[in-house]
């Protein structure tokens, strides 16, 4: 969705924000046509990547499962928003954006965050260093 509308492409006839007049790396990288938010989501991904791939293992715990671990907070935060687009669907609250909007990133940040959990927990396993005695 972000790629999309950081080319100029309207979704379902919305368009995204324009952030070519922004300061700093989000305004530089919206300029070139680039979403900030795309670049983090590959960054995640190569996370993940490192998590449940053999060369992720040869590199210090800390440098995988500190981010990791931040980034599985975001797991409770797409069940919480998954929680606010139900309750916009059922009319209960008022919002500006369509709700569509609203469930993509809930998916979006909550699978992310559920997988960050997921694999953290098992590279962290895998990777616990064994007592000597």
């Amino acid at each position: 969705m972000k790629v999309l509308w950081a080319i100029g492409l309207p979704i379902n006839g919305m368009e995204g924000p324009d952030l070519t007049n922004s300061n700093g790396l989000y305004g530089f990288l919206a300029r070139h046509g680039i979403d900030g938010t795309s670049l983090a989501a590959l960054a995640g991904i190569a996370l993940l990547w490192a998590l449940i791939s053999k060369w992720g293992e040869a590199l210090p715990r800390w440098t995988l499962l500190t981010p990791a671990w931040l980034a599985a907070l975001l797991g409770p935060y797409g069940v919480l928003a998954l929680g606010w687009v139900v309750l916009a669907l059922a009319g209960v609250v008022d919002t500006d954006i369509p709700v569509w909007v609203a469930a993509v990133g809930a998916l979006g940040f909550g699978g992310f965050g559920i997988a960050a959990a997921v694999t953290a927990l098992s590279y962290q396993r895998r990777t616990k260093p064994r007592c000597q005695h």
